[in-house]
């Protein structure tokens, strides 16, 4: 980031870094902005109901400040949020709303009794409609022995180290997606809420009808733009939310699921998916929001019995995507364990969130929140830079860091 306040010019940054911004240049960042608004030290203080000595404390990085303090910052000097690490607080979306769940009988419920009933039949063939839909697209977007969908340009010549991988935050704020919940191809898997309106979203139903035990609108990282032209991997990301694309993918899915109902139980054409030929190009990472997960296949080495790989079922009342499916295990989606700025690059890593689902899936442990002061002890066993985890169709596995992890069966 360039001082070039005192020369008339713009906070500069570069298109592209090693992480999002995470509060630590606070003080670069208040002093660029208070000039830019050339306002004296004494006069930003004011504004700020603070003294001219701790303003300057700040400004020259001598100060630490809690989230709230940096929101008060943001809001009274008018710096962009995103600009110190601090990240929209959107709990608040998933806090159920009774009154919008019908009572009465009438057009109302039965359209969220039908919506129900869709949702149910969506978790309970989820494997077999992703195979339907999957003929729906040219087999060359297929990976080969499989009906998983990719860019031929997606999928790496060779495994590739996780280390090796590189992840870029994309400074420039891209342009907003035109595929979202609320687009009019969305209506059709939005119900009538209990005032006769339709909910505005696919994530507004799923919160007030059909719960899961997890559901949260938590700040996750965007995935804008892939490169393995190089020998390793780019990744260049933003930020989305975990809510707008949920709001896409599972509407798409429903869509499919409801067709396929209509048509007899069997595949549906293009023709009755209006949402999903919207989306004309599944892989365009601009139109709507995209959001990785990820997923690592972990073995169990035993030479006498044999090698075993370990599968997770997703219970379809605890999680909103992907319920009643098997995958391997730990998996989650790429996103900071928690809303203060220094998680923002802390957890921009893939290393740092495949160790997280280790910890939540394998040992047992609550979701984590980032309230941690000390790492797990597990966490110390644990080395990036062994040759443990890869891209790719293959993996190797070092058994002397993961035996500490797997319990037998």
């Amino acid at each position: 980031m360039t001082d070039t306040a005192s020369k008339g010019g713009w906070l500069h940054a570069t298109p592209a870094v090693a992480a999002p911004p995470d509060g630590s240049n606070v003080g670069e960042v208040v002093r660029w902005h208070r000039k830019r608004q050339r306002l004296t030290q004494q006069e930003a203080a004011a504004l700020l109901n603070t003294t001219q000595s701790s303003l300057s404390k700040l400004e020259k990085g001598a100060t630490s400040l809690g989230v709230d303090d940096l929101r008060f910052i943001t809001e009274r000097l008018g710096i962009p949020p995103e600009q110190l690490g601090i990240l929209p607080d959107r709990s608040a979306d998933a806090v159920p709303r009774p009154e919008k769940v019908s009572s009465s009988a009438g057009a109302e419920m039965e359209s969220q009794r039908w919506w129900k009933a869709v949702r149910s039949e969506l978790n309970a063939n989820r494997a077999q409609l992703g195979d339907l839909a999957a003929e729906l697209y040219p087999s060359v977007l297929h990976i080969p022995g499989s009906t998983v969908l990719t860019k031929p340009e997606w999928v790496p010549g060779q495994p590739t180290e996780v280390g090796d991988v590189r992840l870029r935050w994309r400074t420039e704020e891209p342009a907003k997606p035109e595929i979202t919940g609320s687009i009019k191809q969305t209506e059709g898997v939005r119900p009538l809420a209990a005032d006769g309106a339709r909910y505005s979203r696919y994530s507004r139903a799923l919160r007030d009808l059909a719960r899961p035990k997890l559901l949260d609108n938590r700040v996750s990282y965007r995935l804008l733009d892939v490169d393995w032209a190089a020998t390793n991997g780019q990744f260049g990301f933003g930020y989305t939310s975990y809510f707008d694309v949920l709001d896409v993918c599972e509407a798409a899915g429903h869509e499919f699921a409801e067709a396929w109902i209509r048509a007899g139980r069997k595949r549906p054409s293009m023709a009755d998916l209006p949402l999903r030929r919207r989306i004309v190009d599944p892989f365009d990472l601009t139109a709507r929001p995209m959001l990785p997960s990820i997923n690592t296949l972990t073995i169990r080495r035993d030479p006498i019995d044999g090698h075993r790989m370990y599968l997770h079922r997703r219970e379809s009342k605890s999680v909103a995507v992907a319920g009643g499916m098997y995958h391997v295990a730990p998996a989650g989606v790429f996103q900071p364990a928690a809303l203060a700025p220094i998680h923002q690059a802390n957890d921009f890593s893939v290393w740092r969130n495949i160790q997280r689902e280790y910890s939540e899936e394998f040992l047992g442990n609550p979701e984590h929140d980032g309230n941690a002061v000390d790492p797990e002890p597990i966490y110390l066993g644990l080395h990036a830079s062994s040759t443990t985890v890869r891209y790719g169709r293959s993996a190797r596995v070092a058994p002397n860091d993961l035996q500490r992890l797997v319990r037998s069966p």
